[in-house]
């Protein structure tokens, strides 16, 4: 019996799908879902020098709250940016006023304290520091810190 020749090989052989690029491995004790690239962060406006959220930043953080009711290790950061203009303590405390009251909602929403961060930024740039940016990840139970 002879060999086939190579033209009758090939045509007897699947071909192989292509794939995909490669994406980093996770290390170990790393979640797949924490080398996803992480969503974008929900900005909320306040008005200028108040620490009370508006009925939109309030429903926006309940629909927040809602889609991320369904993964237990999501976890929440806070980021409540302090104005670097005017009296620094009052600046602080507004800032750090609107990261609790987001936090009180998440709380209400059925989130665990546990699972927030709040955390105070000073506003750089041409950027409002009349905002919160919350972001979730799903890398494990409790907040980065």
């Amino acid at each position: 019996a002879t060999p086939p020749s190579a033209a009758s090989t090939a045509a007897l052989t699947p071909a192989l799908p292509e794939t995909a690029p490669a994406q980093a491995a996770p290390q170990p004790n790393q979640s797949i879902a924490s080398i996803a690239p992480a969503p974008a962060a929900l900005t909320i406006p306040f008005a200028a020098g108040q620490d009370a959220l508006t009925a939109n930043g309030s429903a926006a953080l309940r629909d927040l709250a809602a889609k991320s009711a369904r993964d237990p290790n999501t976890a929440f950061t806070i980021d409540a940016f302090i104005d670097p203009n005017g009296d620094p303590s009052t600046a602080r405390r507004i800032a750090l006023e609107r990261g609790r009251a987001a936090r009180q909602v998440l709380s209400d929403s059925g989130i665990a304290t546990g699972r927030i961060n709040v955390r105070l930024r000073k506003a750089e740039g041409d950027a409002s520091a009349d905002r919160i940016e919350v972001g979730t990840n799903s890398s494990g139970g409790t907040a980065p810190r």
